[in-house]
């Protein structure tokens, strides 16, 4: 089992660094509390950051939960699209139907 949804085998194509600075580094947290903008290696250099169900919105919906009150990370766009939840793929739906 994959609980953050990341394939072990797969290489993460981003190679930037993402050193975030002490006011806004990256998070985990409730979904809801989590923003969607961090810094790269300079305070001014923004980097869009995209927010990752640690279960699925799908799951958690059927489970009667609220999305938005569980639990979240902040990553790069280029790192959520190599999830295995991500999108609305045949293999990610087949991922989100077994995952709960």
């Amino acid at each position: 089992m994959d609980p953050l949804g990341l394939h072990p085998k797969r290489k993460l194509p981003d190679k930037r660094p993402i050193q975030p600075d002490a006011d806004r580094p990256l998070r985990a947290g409730k979904y809801k509390d989590l923003g969607t903008v961090g810094h790269n290696s300079t305070p001014d250099s923004i980097v869009s950051l995209e927010r990752h169900h640690i279960v699925s919105q799908d799951t958690l919906k059927k489970t009667g939960q609220n999305p938005n009150d569980a639990l979240a990370i902040q990553m790069t766009p280029s790192h959520h699209q190599q999830t295995m939840t991500y999108g609305s793929s045949k293999q990610a739906k087949a991922h989100r139907e077994v995952e709960h």
